[in-house]
């Protein structure tokens, strides 16, 4: 079913196709590269669903895999529909989309390696995701250090594992240069450190409500999960603690990168969406008033429809 509903979410998208178009100062050469391939826009929206799909299929594994909540549920990746397609400001096959591929399956070798004695191979996987996330969307490169901190909090230290992760990350971009210099590309385009300086978010005037409304759900939802931090992780054994406090400290990175680099704001909260999905179904199958989040969900579809037609 989750097929038919990324369709549904994203209806507009096949009907009114736009292509992603990269702001001036953009600097990841590769995604540049990359997605001046196929520039369609009806190929970009078909694509852009067909990795949301996948996405929700990973995010739902790990959900169930690694049991971070007492019923194994789909809520998960059905939330991560919801959050990368409610905002009509963010609904294109961008390199951010892309990255959240690698996001996932890094967040999950992270959290596989609990109590496995060699997880080297886990380790380093790990960090090549991380690394291909950085070279497709900048401002991931801030999970270098959530990786390290996740291998802090869910293993002992071991200087040999800290080093075999961080062989990980620097492999896409040894790669990459392998890359650049077979086809004789000057390096200079490999140039994602000028891409960092403390910014703050901006605030576009004058304001539309409605197409702000979408935002504000997913930001909204970001002290409502810290405030239910102890109904999240509470009653549950170490193992599990600890995985969920590596999920809060991935929400807690990605807005750290808003300050620290230079960002699309709108497109930046589609970062959000991997921890606050996860996030989110742990309280929804926690909690006893599951009628509430049902009202919830269908509030959030109703914007999500007001805000992408709107404009038609």
């Amino acid at each position: 079913m989750l097929l038919p509903y990324t369709v549904l979410l994203r209806l507009h998208t096949l009907i009114f196709p736009v292509s992603y178009q990269f702001p001036e100062a953009y600097n990841s050469y590769f995604s540049e590269w990359l997605f001046s391939q196929f520039t369609h826009p009806i190929l970009q929206s078909v694509g852009a669903i067909l990795i949301i799909f996948i996405q929700a299929l990973i995010i739902n594994h790990l959900f169930v895999y690694h049991k971070v909540s007492r019923e194994s549920t789909l809520f998960a990746g059905l939330l991560y529909i919801l959050f990368v397609s409610v905002n009509p400001e963010t609904n294109y096959f961008s390199p951010l989309l892309v990255a959240n591929t690698f996001i996932i399956l890094a967040l999950h070798n992270l959290l596989k390696t609990f109590k496995i004695t060699n997880a080297g191979a886990l380790i380093f996987n790990a960090g090549i995701f991380i690394g291909l996330a950085s070279v497709f969307y900048t401002p991931y490169a801030i999970l270098a250090v959530f990786g390290i901190l996740s291998l802090l909090i869910i293993r002992s230290f071991r200087l040999r594992e800290k080093l075999q992760y961080l062989a990980g990350i620097l492999t896409p971009y040894y790669l990459l240069v392998v890359l650049f210099y077979w086809t004789d590309t000057n390096i200079e385009h490999l140039n994602f450190i000028k891409g960092i300086f403390f910014n703050l978010p901006s605030v576009r005037y004058p304001i539309n409500l409605i197409s702000v409304m979408p935002a504000l759900i997913l930001l909204l939802l970001i002290p409502t999960i810290l405030i239910n931090y102890g109904i999240i992780s509470g009653k549950k054994n170490i193992q599990l603690q600890k995985k969920i406090d590596i999920i809060y400290w991935l929400m807690l990175f990605v807005l750290l990168s808003f300050l620290l680099f230079s960002t699309e704001d709108q497109f930046h909260l589609l970062a959000l969406a991997v921890p606050l999905s996860l996030i989110t179904a742990i309280l929804m199958s926690e909690s006893k008033r599951s009628i509430l989040f049902e009202l919830c969900h269908l509030a959030a579809l109703i914007v999500a429809g007001i805000a992408q037609y709107s404009g038609y």
